[in-house]
Formats: structure tokens, C-alpha cells, sequence
């Protein structure tokens, strides 16, 4: 991964047959040039197959597999760093919602500790929605502003 060059933005001169046929590509605005990035990918049957060895080891170890996604999209496929971290994001959130579904409908969750795991740094302010330690209005003693910490309140 150290020695990838351009993996922000890889260089694939042509898609393979089957994300042709899967219709992988697309375009999108990358702000930070003010370009639009045409992307598409390469090495897909080798790639669906490193995914089931991620998905066999994620499993069998109880991993998260976000690790090893974003390298396999990136510096095997080709797609651009952003797609990949976008797609294992995605990915993850759908398998994590499943898992989590099943600790649920078995009341393996308690409300109440299920409530009060949240970020520990964050206070949400209903009043000026700012994600600071310290509401730009200084609001953060009104009842509307909800914090993690009690002294925050």
C-alpha cells in the first residue's frame, strides 16, 4: 500500500469483461480539483475472490473487514479512494445493521447501556446543531442542548 502510486486516483485504461457486463463505473465531482473523475475498475473475478477469503477470515476471527475492502477496491480493482472507502462504508453498515438486528430481537440489548455508548466527545445542540465541546452561543447549560457528560450540562 506504501509503495501504490496514484491510489487516489488509479489509472485503469480498460474495464475487464465482467464490470463491463455489471455495469461498475461512474462519474463523480472531486471538489478539492473541480474536476469530474470518470472511473471504472479492473481484475473483478480475482477481486470477488479475495473478497470471500476476507469474508471467510472477517467470520472466522470475528474481524471488522473494512481493513482489508478498501485495499482489494483500490489498489486491486482500481477504483478511486474515495468510491472504495464509500463502498466499504456502505458495505459495513449494512452487515453491522443485520448483526446488530439479531442481538436486538433477541434482547441481548439493554436500552439503557445501548443509550449511553455514544461518542464521548460530541455534544449535540438541538438550539444551533453544532457537533463542538462548546456551542457557539454558549448554550450548552440550556435544556436544549443534550450532552454526553452530565457536568456538560
Amino acid at each position: 500500500m506504501f509503495l501504490a502510486k496514484k491510489s487516489e486516483f488509479p489509472n485503469v485504461p480498460k474495464a475487464d469483461a465482467l464490470s463491463t457486463a455489471l455495469r461498475i463505473n461512474g462519474i463523480y465531482h472531486e471538489a478539492s480539483t473541480g474536476k469530474s473523475v470518470d472511473w471504472k475498475i479492473h481484475r473483478t473475478p480475482q477481486a470477488l475472490t479475495t473478497f470471500i477469503l476476507i469474508g471467510f477470515l472477517a467470520g472466522m476471527f470475528g474481524l471488522g473487514a473494512g481493513w482489508a475492502n478498501v485495499p482489494v477496491l483500490n489498489l486491486m480493482m482500481g477504483a478511486p479512494l474515495k468510491i472504495s472507502v464509500a463502498t466499504s462504508k456502505f458495505l459495513l453498515s449494512i452487515t453491522d445493521t443485520s448483526a446488530a438486528w439479531i442481538y436486538v430481537n433477541n434482547g441481548a440489548v439493554l436500552p439503557m447501556l445501548a443509550n449511553s455508548v455514544k461518542p464521548l466527545s460530541i455534544v449535540c445542540c438541538s438550539c444551533c446543531n453544532c457537533t463542538r465541546k462548546v456551542c457557539s452561543n454558549n448554550s450548552v447549560g440550556s435544556p436544549q442542548c443534550l450532552s454526553i457528560f452530565p457536568a456538560e450540562r
